[in-house]
């Protein structure tokens, strides 16, 4: 295997022998800050799911709740660059983006079957680092649209891996039944394509050992990325169709295109396991599968259990089913008592998603709602904080994205039930309210705390 940085990434590394002993000392002191920083993500701990409420739950026993953006370059150079710049993430993460799904390549990582890019391998690390400085989380996302230009449709898997796949005869091959290529605009129709659907179930099934390059791309993630605290999960493959839907007609109903997924899913579990035993493992079924008629018990997933239950008996506390929607489906206030986490592609406008939201929570949410129009926030939960050390002490309660500049530019008025709870704003995010709530209530079983904000008027 031949693995490549550019000429300027080698420049840097030097000659060893001849480097001055002032170099080797800042060396050793970068040695030790790297150290310093790993321990301290690995004592962060990683997010998991409660298994029996199904939210996401943070090492400290926090509910977490997440709104986030794609973040998908699916060009030369395959990630986006101002994501290089630091602060890129803190904008995100004054607009309340707490997480984003962060493309990464396969045909940027693997050009050649031999040959691995360690330089956008590195690229990619520095965003992640980057995310973290501001607690922005990552799903890393092995991204598609259709395989491959060879299809119609966009680069995403190297040519390399296309020409593992067997072509259909002559006669069935790209575009058929279409009559001529789509358009770039159209490239979706491309899924329509019988070749399009041969391939995908010639993955599905395992044709040729496809799956061995599947695992080789998340052995590869898994290693650099996987002790990385702020790496929320790995979705296993954007936006699955449903196989070859021309020889077998019923995989278009979502249930049954999901037993065909189970088994490729399974397998690239299995293989992330190996070597990353904790990261959250983000799955979907074929996207219409939420849209299709409630008929019968035909639409959903199709799978009964989650990925890599057989193996591994924790595996509902580490995935995630990854719904997919688009924009139209959350420009309604209503989405929001619900409480999803959601990623979305930035196609409102900033003040329809940035909103106000609690991103931490010590407690088990009853109700959530927010105003778009008048910014007045409502939230309820029924507090889990028992344990107070110091009877004069206070417990933090949750944490509240407040988007000052945008919602609240003359400030907030809050209130709170029971009114002795109180909050505090830090220097370093203006935008997140810490509720405390004193330990000498614990003994009054507080049975459901709400806190309400409302703007200060001019």
């Amino acid at each position: 295997m031949r693995l490549t940085r550019s000429s300027k990434q080698l420049e840097r590394f030097g000659d060893s022998k001849n480097t001055p002993v002032n170099t080797l000392l800042r060396l050793s002191w970068i040695m030790i800050l790297l150290l310093l920083k790993v321990l301290y993500s690995e004592a962060r701990g990683k997010v998991t799911i409660d298994d029996d409420t199904g939210y996401f739950v943070d090492s400290n026993g926090f509910i977490k709740l997440f709104h986030g953006i794609n973040c998908v370059h699916k060009v030369t150079p395959f990630y986006i660059p101002k994501l290089l710049d630091p602060h890129t993430f803190k904008v995100l993460r004054d607009w309340g983006i707490n997480v984003i799904r962060l493309g990464f390549s396969w045909i940027a990582l693997k050009p050649h079957e031999n040959e691995t890019n360690l330089e956008y391998i590195d690229t990619i690390e520095k965003i992640i680092d980057n995310a973290g400085l501001y607690g922005v989380y990552i799903i890393i996302d092995l991204h598609q649209d259709g395989l491959s230009k060879r299809l119609g449709a966009i680069d995403a898997v190297p040519y390399w891996f296309m020409d593992k796949i067997k072509r259909p005869p002559y006669l069935f091959q790209y575009p058929w039944p279409l009559k001529k290529y789509p358009n770039e605009s159209a490239w979706f129709l491309t899924y329509a394509t019988y070749e399009s659907a041969h391939a995908f179930e010639s993955i599905y099934k395992n044709v040729s050992g496809l799956w061995n390059y599947f695992a080789e791309y998340w052995r590869i993630t898994t290693d650099r990325f996987g002790k990385k605290y702020n790496v929320l999960g790995y979705e296993l493959i954007n936006e699955p169709p449903p196989g070859n839907f021309y020889l077998n007609p019923f995989l278009l109903l979502p249930n049954i295109a999901g037993q065909n997924l189970l088994l490729f899913y399974d397998y690239l579990v299995n293989v992330i396991r190996q070597t990353d035993k904790d990261t959250l493992i983000f799955y979907e079924s074929v996207t219409y599968g939420i849209y299709f008629p409630f008929v019968n018990g035909i639409p959903g997933t199709g799978m009964q259990r989650v990925p890599g239950l057989l193996q591994d008996k924790m595996a509902r506390k580490k995935s995630v089913l990854s719904y997919h929607y688009y924009c139209w489906l959350l420009e309604s206030t209503p989405a929001t008592e619900h409480m999803p986490s959601w990623k979305q592609y930035l196609c409102d406008q900033l003040k329809s998603f940035s909103r106000t939201y609690p991103q931490s929570t010590a407690g088990q949410p009853v109700q959530l709602r927010f105003d778009v129009d008048s910014g007045v926030f409502y939230y309820a939960f029924v507090p889990t904080q028992k344990n107070c050390t110091n009877v004069n002490s206070t417990l933090l309660v949750a944490e509240i994205f407040v988007p000052m500049s945008i919602h609240y530019p003359h400030g907030v008025k809050t209130r709170f039930i029971p009114e002795q709870l109180y909050y505090k704003v830090y220097e370093n995010n203006t935008n997140l309210i810490f509720v405390y709530m004193p330990c000498t209530l614990i003994k009054t079983n507080i049975e459901l705390i709400e806190i309400t904000i409302i703007p200060n008027q001019n």
